[in-house]
């Protein structure tokens, strides 16, 4: 990811999106050295202090934090696969490839991400009694309330959304990228590894599929269970949400050395030149 951030060539697209991911995970890694400084800090002693915890600023800007999080890195690989698939499908519509205009669609849901995400903190915060969040992790998951379930059902909408759109973009782009390669190998010197791009998409899709499948069925749980034990959030918090941030870097990374779409659309530009040359 830092090598990302400080390529020479950051006006490309594909580097604009990878970094909204980036700037995503950071702040959920924020959020999290944020609880575990807390938990440092009280102790043994929290449960004196935890209706103290649950209603202070700094919880609340780990809730907001955390939920800021999620929705950027949800948009941000829903636009990551989009974007790679339409490169392919129209490698010659300059919309998909002008920095300008994927950086105000990056800035917006950004923007929107963080204003919605504050809007639903601060109604929670006025709309209820005592002002104290569900648990001890400051999530607006985990209670029974209107404001928790519509923070579930988004969250766990979006993800099932994600979960059917990535592989059905994924195995369209395969199919596109196969669908040229007799171009490709006559206009320029590029083939694809049809097993490598198989397998490539086969572990993108994996890891961020059993991510979201189970942080939805544990969101669900949370509502469904009269009573949770509190590890369920632990496991989605500390180890399921860590566990793919880790997986980023390599994911976008590694394809980023060998970006199918960029070959592709190189490689159809070369024909089309060709034909007018002819």
């Amino acid at each position: 990811m830092l090598h990302i951030f400080i390529d020479s060539k950051t006006g490309k697209v594909y580097n604009r999106l990878v970094k909204s991911l980036s700037f995503g995970d950071f702040l959920f890694c924020v959020a999290l050295l944020f609880l575990a400084l807390s938990d440092v800090y009280f102790g043994l002693d929290y449960p004196i202090f935890d209706n103290y915890w649950r209603k202070s600023f700094l919880c609340y800007s780990v809730s907001t934090l955390v939920f800021i999080s999620i929705i950027i890195s949800l948009l941000s690989i829903s636009l990551i696969t989009l974007s790679r698939y339409f490169i392919v499908k129209k490698p010659f519509d300059a919309r998909y490839k002008n920095p300008y205009f994927n950086i105000s669609i990056v800035g917006i849901y950004i923007v929107f991400s963080c204003i919605f995400a504050i809007g639903v903190v601060l109604l929670y915060k006025f709309r209820t009694p005592d002002g104290l969040l569900p648990t001890r992790l400051c999530l607006l998951f985990g209670g029974k309330d209107l404001i928790s379930t519509l923070v579930v059902s988004i969250i766990t909408v979006l993800q099932l959304i994600m979960a059917l759109m990535l592989p059905v973009f994924n195995i369209l782009l395969i199919k596109n990228v196969c669908h040229q390669e007799h171009k490709l190998t006559e206009a320029v010197s590029v083939k694809h590894d049809k097993a490598k791009l198989m397998a490539r998409m086969l572990v993108t899709c994996s890891i961020h599929i059993l991510h979201w499948l189970s942080c939805s069925t544990l969101l669900i749980l949370t509502l469904t269970l009269p009573q949770y034990p509190i590890q369920i959030l632990d496991w989605m918090i500390c180890v399921i949400k860590p566990t793919e941030i880790l997986a980023n870097p390599f994911i976008y990374g590694i394809w980023k050395k060998s970006h199918p779409s960029k070959d592709s659309s190189t490689a159809l530009k070369t024909i089309s030149l060709s034909h007018k040359i002819h």
